[in-house]
């Protein structure tokens, strides 16, 4: 029995020190491949917020004062506030293109289906179509209140991120 207990204590000593030095490999590895995920995670919400902030700017440009038809009084009797903001917010879609990967899909479906419709696409150059004015004021408007609603999902997003 004597002779035994040296022999076995060896023994579990020697595969004692590979197990346990497996098994801080293994945890590193895991703890690694986690700190990567909410790396990417983080990263892709930081993109997320930075294609939402270059659109806000362009939106905020809107005046936030105005009713649909108070807009669309405006822009049909300013010839320099149409002209300003339909440029303005022909950057959308630059930004459309630039950002694509990390703009909310809901604003580039929006910019798709409600924006584009409105503009004749020539070489180097959009124009507003004649007769779309009173549309072009309903898509600006929408298009403000998508955007609030895109940066409350990603506040929320981020605020459960943090937590």
């Amino acid at each position: 029995m004597n002779a035994i207990l040296p022999e076995t204590l060896s023994l579990v000593k020697a595969v004692l020190v590979p197990v346990v030095t497996l098994a801080a490999v293994w945890l590193g590895w895991r703890l690694s491949l986690s700190s990567q995920r909410t790396q990417r995670r983080l990263d892709r919400l930081t993109s997320r917020c930075f294609a939402l902030s270059q659109v806000m700017n362009v939106v905020d440009n809107v005046p936030y004062d105005l009713t649909s038809e108070q807009l669309l009084a405006k822009l049909e009797s300013d010839e320099d506030f149409r002209n300003n903001l339909v440029y303005r917010m022909l950057r959308l879609f630059g930004l459309r293109n630039e950002l694509f990967a990390s703009l909310d899909r809901e604003l580039v479906r929006f910019l798709d289906t409600r924006f584009r419709p409105l503009f004749v696409v020539r070489v180097g150059s959009y124009e507003l179509l004649p007769g779309r004015l009173a549309q072009f004021a309903s898509a600006v408007l929408d298009l403000r209140s998508s955007v609030q609603e895109v940066e409350d999902r990603l506040l929320a997003e981020h605020e459960k991120f943090m937590t």
